[in-house]
């Protein structure tokens, strides 16, 4: 009986350690963590930043690393190459603690020595302590004791991965590593987006201290302190991201203007101290921060706004010195105090009235921005000299766009008005028509929006696009609204050469309430 026994939880053990065995032997060959190879027979399934994170940082040889927030989740590793000619890799954490930096850069560190790396600084990861961790990075994947792997191989969730991992192939679902974990492909970036993922706060009755934030800054100016000095070969770009406008509507309302300036200049101070450091500042450029169709919150923003940082990197613009570091701080300050928020609550959602009709034909046309409306003016001029019986109407979406404008108005300031074009809401571009009653509509190259095309064709104002370029992709993007779009947006400049002839311009634009 006891020999039986004895052979059962013999045999029992038997298959249990043949089990896991065969666990630790499917994790090892598929490795979903990417903990001891890149795989070159089936792609990678990039499915979680924090376990996957010290694989690309061991595996991926690179001369160049971005490392960031999910403020830089959207750059790719072959935007990086191409920018700077190095091979490259992009090593992110979404909302990371630096202590969760630290750790991925160890295992940066011991496995090569990369030549450069870009670290995003971002201001509401630089300015917190790490009160909020919640332990999810797994400490076996990026310690150094190679007996840790078995908490790897023998490990359900990661056994789960690779059976994810080869489904995903087998239906086509893999990832590359220079796609996997972007996501601004599925995002809608517009201002609408912006504004509606942006929770307005309360004025604050008090002003924060300018130095709230001086101890936890330091404690994690410490922790990059320590990689810049550990490596002294290695170049460490460190730039502050560009949030849009809403975020320093959300800072001043809040009463942290003093405070958050205070964080950048303690940054900026401690990290220049170090011949291997370059800081740069795209925080406050005004063409990508007012505009907020490059964002779908009040912070991320677009892979497009990725891809002109990298060029400005790389033509080393926007750098900041001990010399100029003050000055510019104080630019900031003066720009983000002084700035109209109040704009994205009044016209842009048609909440105050736009330029009335004067009762002669209007000619509108809608530049987005400073590059659309430089290219308006030759436009405007001939409208002008042309129809002398004609009023102009200029539209914008950016404060820069409409600042360009006013140059633009001082033509001929009894006939041209000017206004932003409200968000792309139904009420709202009814409303705009109804004020406006434009005889016709021209678009600077592709700012085209379904609502404002299909109001366009319900009031008769012909819509034409100047300017405009269109790629493969745009056209496909396009088609998808075609039946919204199709009218408005093929009316050809044949309907600006007959605009004495329309019906509109006769009786005044009348009929487009």
């Amino acid at each position: 009986m006891k020999q039986a026994y004895r052979r059962w939880v013999c045999g029992l053990l038997a298959c249990i350690l043949v089990l896991l065995a065969v666990c630790g032997a499917v994790v090892y060959v598929v490795d979903p963590c990417l903990y001891y190879r890149v795989p070159d027979k089936w792609q990678p399934v990039l499915f979680n930043e924090r376990y996957q994170m010290a694989g690309l940082a061991k595996n991926v040889e690179a001369d160049t690393v971005l490392v960031g927030t999910s403020m830089a989740a959207n750059y790719r590793s072959s935007w990086i190459q191409e920018t700077f000619g190095t091979s490259a890799v992009r090593l992110t954490i979404p909302d990371g603690y630096y202590s969760e930096f630290d750790q991925v850069m160890n295992v940066l560190f011991r496995t090569q020595e990369p030549q450069r790396v870009i670290f995003g600084l971002d201001l509401n990861i630089l300015v917190r302590d790490e009160s909020g961790l919640t332990g999810a990075m797994p400490d076996y994947l990026y310690n150094a004791n190679p007996l840790d792997d078995i908490q790897y191989l023998l490990n359900k969730d990661t056994l789960y991965y690779s059976a994810y991992t080869l489904l995903s192939n087998h239906w086509g679902e893999g990832d590359t590593i220079d796609e996997g974990f972007t996501w601004d492909r599925n995002e809608w970036w517009n201002h609408i987006s912006a504004l509606e993922n942006y929770d307005r706060p309360e004025i604050a009755a008090e002003e924060l201290p300018a130095d709230a934030y001086r101890d936890d800054v330091a404690a994690n100016l410490a922790v990059a302190e320590r990689w810049v000095t550990e490596h002294p070969d290695t170049e460490f770009d460190f730039f502050l991201p560009p949030y849009s406008i809403l975020f320093w509507d959300k800072v001043i309302r809040e009463g942290r203007t003093e405070a958050v300036f205070a964080a950048i200049r303690q940054a900026g101070q401690t990290l220049l101290q170090y011949d291997n450091v370059k800081f740069y500042g795209y925080l406050m450029d005004p063409e990508i921060v007012t505009n907020l169709d490059n964002y779908c919150d009040y912070i991320h923003h677009s892979g497009g706004v990725c891809r002109e940082i990298l060029a400005m990197l790389q033509r080393e613009e926007g750098r900041l010195t001990e010399e100029n570091l003050e000055e510019t701080l104080a630019n900031w300050r003066e720009f983000v105090v002084h700035y109209d928020y109040d704009q994205f609550w009044d016209e842009r959602f048609a909440w105050s009235s736009f330029p009335l009709k004067t009762g002669r034909p209007r000619v509108w046309i809608h530049a987005v921005s400073v590059g659309e409306t430089n290219a308006a003016k030759p436009l405007l001029e001939a409208v002008l000299e042309r129809w002398p019986e004609c009023d102009v109407l200029l539209t914008h979406m950016t404060p820069t766009g409409r600042e360009a404008g006013a140059k633009l108005v001082a033509l001929a300031p009894d006939r041209i008005h000017q206004c932003y074009l409200p968000y792309d809401a139904p009420y709202a571009v009814e409303k705009f028509f109804r004020q406006t009653q434009p005889t016709i509509g021209i678009i600077m190259e592709t700012e085209v929006w379904p609502n404002l095309m299909s109001e366009a064709k319900r009031c008769g104002v012909p819509m034409v696009l100047a300017n405009a370029r269109e790629s493969e992709k745009s056209r496909a993007q396009a088609e998808k609204f075609l039946d919204v779009m199709r009218f408005p947006a093929s009316v050809s400049f044949s309907s600006l050469r007959q605009l004495h002839g329309h019906p509109r311009a006769e009786r005044g634009g009348q009929g487009a309430s």
